[in-house]
């Protein structure tokens, strides 16, 4: 894990209704990840570590600073090159799901390809390859809302690969799993690193996210007050 995905540098953010209510969510963070990286993001609410993930993803533009993304530089794409940028080299996935409830899982996941126009024999195959892989095969005709939320973390991780991204965020992905299914989840993330070559950025308050991340960064106030390798890294149990 040489390769640099993502430099940032003095990465600030500040959000302001004047003058007077100016506050900065992010300060100054100079950051660099590699690829095939499992980063792990922790902090108490409120200290700057969704605006991070925001920027990064290119969801959110910095007030300051500058986002290197394979020497691409984020920070001066206009909005509509942002938005296909975005397409092309990030996919996301949240705890919330972002599931459209009036698609199958199949068509959920399809969504992302036909967005990029792709819509052939080929692609609508290695999606099935993808389902059989994450277990929810038998799953392609259902619609969200009879799925269970494990199941449904599956297919927002199934649409994160077909999408075939470098890097995958995730804004507290297990926040609203239950203890077991929450560990599952983990393991898939592990697979996305181990076996599909992705770098994984998360945002969590599940701490049991810590054995299975390469890096932990921990966030107070806007600023990034800890940077250090994991060396109690578990090697990942990906037979899922």
């Amino acid at each position: 894990m040489n390769n640099i995905i993502i430099k940032t540098t003095n990465l600030t953010k500040t959000f302001s209704s004047g003058k007077l209510n100016e506050v900065q969510a992010v300060k100054n963070i100079n950051l660099e990840i590699k690829a095939n990286e499992i980063v792990l993001v922790i902090g108490p609410s409120g200290s700057g570590k969704t605006t991070l993930l925001s920027m990064l993803g290119g969801l959110l533009k910095p007030t300051s600073g500058d986002i290197l993304f394979k020497s691409q530089n984020l920070s001066a794409f206009n909005q509509n090159k942002l938005t296909t940028f975005r397409l092309n080299n990030i996919s996301y996935i949240f705890q919330s799901f972002r599931l459209l409830n009036s698609l199958t899982v199949f068509q959920n996941i399809e969504l992302i390809l036909s967005l990029k126009g792709i819509n052939n024999n080929g692609s609508k195959e290695r999606i099935k390859n993808i389902m059989q892989e994450l277990q929810i095969e038998n799953k392609s005709s259902f619609y969200p809302s009879v799925l269970s939320g494990g199941e449904k973390q599956r297919v927002a991780i199934a649409r994160a690969l077909a999408n075939d991204s470098d890097l995958i965020l995730a804004d507290e992905p297990t926040g609203s799993l239950d203890s077991r299914t929450g560990k599952t989840v983990i393991e898939l993330f592990c697979r996305l690193s181990e076996i599909h070559n992705k770098t994984v950025i998360i945002v969590s308050h599940d701490l049991r996210l810590k054995e299975n991340a390469h890096r932990i960064l921990n966030m107070e106030d806007g600023k990034l007050k800890y940077d250090f390798e994991n060396n109690h890294y578990h090697e990942c149990n990906v037979k899922i």
